[in-house]
């Protein structure tokens, strides 16, 4: 039987004027492995991300479930805070968008459910 591990990988490039060169500024991973996801990003005011995803976490009795998961970043990729929410209802949670709007505020969009 063969098992397939894999990190779930941020990546934070620059890229030459012209396109034709990429150089990685920082990469971040985390990971579980089968289901921890990076499903969007938006630029912060101040600098640096807010991404957006799912992530694993141990529930006592129904074991391994999904919290979606908000990270910022700094501009070096380091993490300044993170924020969990678990599901509502059922037995996961995501996040598939994010937004940072003029006043500083974070919109975020989602969902969750029984998979």
């Amino acid at each position: 039987m063969r098992t397939l591990t894999y990190m779930v990988l941020l990546c934070v490039i620059s890229l030459s004027a012209d396109g034709q060169q990429a150089n990685v500024l920082w990469e971040k991973g985390f990971g579980h492995p089968r289901y921890d996801f990076y499903n969007a990003s938006d630029t912060f005011q101040g600098g640096g991300w807010l991404v957006g995803g799912s992530a694993t976490y141990a529930h006592p009795t129904n074991g391994n479930l999904l919290n979606a998961i908000l990270i910022r970043y700094s501009e070096n990729g380091d993490t300044l805070w993170t924020r969990r929410f678990k599901p509502i209802l059922g037995e996961y949670a995501q996040i598939f968008g994010v937004k940072t709007l003029n006043n500083g505020r974070v919109m975020i969009s989602g969902g969750y459910g029984i998979p």
